[in-house]
């Protein structure tokens, strides 16, 4: 097959190129130059019978071999060019951020690269000969509208719970992060919802329903009072008591 629009054209463009004939013989020449593949993956993608997502080394091991830049392979293989390193962009201050912001960067983080994945995935598995982006604007303009409503829908959700104004953005981030893999997997919104809330109460031990906690988390001097008072004390006034 001569389309080079695809890996498995990529890898015959560069049995050519180089004059070998085995999968093992690319493998050897792409390692001794500092990559990384093997010749196993290189017959699976040659057979089409490769079913799995490429990793970064693969794509720019098969782009040396074919002699074409990275952008040229990472199409071919319908995944989006990896920018500079995201630590690089990453504004002043994040490493101040509190345990709980830190928690809900790294949930949004983990859903966005999960819907990518799943895009590419689905795109790859519709037209695996033709190449494609990992995500359109118009999917990311999909995605960024069912999260903004998922973090939505928990914020009230937490919110009739009782849970804090003060916890409540970072609560309802950290729940549609939980909430966002139970809706890939077919469960309704409204239950998917309520289950990540859920979760997120009593992993975060947020105080909720019961207003003596809803005081004492917005009042904590009044939880030391409460706490200093002695029980035995107490039992022995009342007794003590006509």
């Amino acid at each position: 097959m001569n389309d080079h629009h695809d890996l498995r054209g990529l890898l015959d463009r560069a049995l050519t190129l180089h004059g070998q004939r085995s999968g093992r013989a690319l493998a050897d020449l792409a390692q001794r130059n500092g990559h990384e593949i093997s010749h196993a993956t290189i017959n699976l993608i040659r057979s089409g019978a490769y079913k799995s997502r490429p990793s970064s080394e693969t794509v720019r091991a098969i782009a040396w071999l074919a002699q074409v830049n990275d952008e040229v392979a990472f199409r071919a293989a319908g995944l989006r060019v990896p920018g500079r390193p995201f630590a690089d962009e990453l504004p002043e201050g994040v490493d101040g951020l509190s345990p709980e912001a830190r928690r809900a960067v790294i949930a949004l983080l983990r859903v966005l690269v999960q819907q990518e994945e799943v895009i590419g995935d689905g795109q790859r598995d519709a037209a695996p000969t033709r190449p494609s982006r990992a995500l359109t604007s118009d999917g990311l303009v999909l995605l960024e509208e069912m999260w903004v409503g998922l973090v939505q829908n928990c914020r009230a959700e937490l919110e009739e719970r009782g849970v804090p104004s003060d916890a409540l953005e970072g609560a309802a981030v950290l729940a549609a992060g939980v909430a966002m893999p139970l809706l890939r997997r077919g469960i309704a919104e409204a239950d998917a919802v309520h289950r990540a809330v859920e979760q997120t109460i009593v992993e975060h031990r947020l105080a909720v329903d019961d207003a003596l906690g809803r005081l004492l988390t917005l009042n904590p001097a009044a939880s030391e009072a409460d706490g200093d008072e002695d029980p035995d004390a107490e039992v022995e006034e009342q007794q003590r008591e006509p």
